[in-house]
């Protein structure tokens, strides 16, 4: 099995808020991010296969997002990452089914 290069885990993030530091909810499409703001997230994370989930209370901050699963068939999917998965550059991706 060839590795994507890509070693991130991966986990589903479900009933999840953004918020800012003082614990507004922000809306991801806004550019607070983008703008420099520490921004964070609540929610349950799940496994992609298999059941439970432990929730988080405020996770991130958040380093950056985006969007899959814009074609026909796909699931509509908003991602995010952090710096949680350890040292360096390395960020934890998570997913989020809409």
């Amino acid at each position: 099995m060839e590795s994507s290069g890509d070693d991130r885990p991966n986990v589903l993030l479900a009933s999840f808020s953004i918020f800012d530091e003082e614990g507004h909810l922000v809306d991801l499409q806004s550019g607070t991010l983008e703008r420099g703001a520490d921004l964070f997230f609540t929610g349950v994370a799940k496994p992609l296969v298999g059941d439970g989930g432990i929730k988080i209370v405020r996770g991130g901050p958040l380093k950056s997002w985006w969007t899959t699963g814009h074609s026909q068939g796909e699931t509509p999917t908003v991602c995010f990452s952090t710096g949680l998965a350890g040292a360096g550059d390395t960020d934890r991706l998570l997913s989020t089914i809409l």
